[in-house]
């Protein structure tokens, strides 16, 4: 949030930082053809220390806010992942299988500071996939792909920006409908990301 003399934003990285984690994978073959996957990420990223410049619009000035040990800015701790695929039809001239995915990515904020104002929730959709390839025809291979993707409809957030302020004169909630109050004359304005609903993609692939 600094200002620099002419009133442009200062990007710089934070002095310390650190990522630690575990990531889990495993897959099994349930019977032939039958193929289940399993991904877990657990991590912690964090920020030792640093200073958050916030603007005060009744005075034209900045405040700083120092913060110890936060959370990295879209570092969810928590991000899971499973997939089952079955290809039931195999041989030399026709391949065809169907997948089913899901994936789980736990709360995350949207600045470094670790406020609960800045926090996204967590979410989770699936994802269904078909595929049906024809081998040795006039060409090596054509693969049909069918996805219905987010299949279940499900409403989710996995963007956001934030601006955070003082206003000790003036309340914009009434007038601005991406600001929101905080606590006593502290402001954001928080702009969201919805991702799209169930929607549809279908590929066609020719190999030669």
């Amino acid at each position: 949030g600094e200002i620099n003399d002419v009133g442009e934003y200062i990007k710089e990285n934070v002095d310390q930082s650190s990522r630690a984690g575990i990531e889990l994978i495993g897959e099994i073959e349930i019977i032939d053809g039958l193929n289940f996957s399993h991904t877990s990420t657990f991590s912690q990223n964090r920020i030792a220390a640093f200073a958050e410049y916030i603007d005060r619009w009744d005075t034209g000035l900045q405040e700083t806010v120092m913060h110890e040990n936060t959370d990295l800015a879209f570092s969810p701790s928590v991000i899971m992942g499973n997939r089952i695929d079955y290809n039931f039809l195999d041989n030399h001239r026709h391949n065809a299988s169907v997948g089913l995915s899901n994936k789980y990515v736990g709360a995350q904020y949207i600045d470094n500071t670790s406020s609960e104002y800045s926090k996204l929730d967590g979410y989770n959709y699936t994802d269904l996939n078909i595929t049906y390839a024809l081998k040795n025809v006039w060409t090596e291979e054509i693969r049909f792909t069918f996805k219905v993707n987010n299949l279940f409809n499900a409403k989710y957030v996995n963007n956001a920006w934030i601006y955070r302020f003082r206003s000790a004169g003036y309340n914009p909630v009434p007038d601005d409908p991406y600001a929101r109050l905080e606590f006593n004359d502290q402001y954001n304005l928080t702009g969201l990301f919805p991702q799209a609903g169930v929607n549809y993609l279908l590929n066609v692939a020719i190999d030669f």
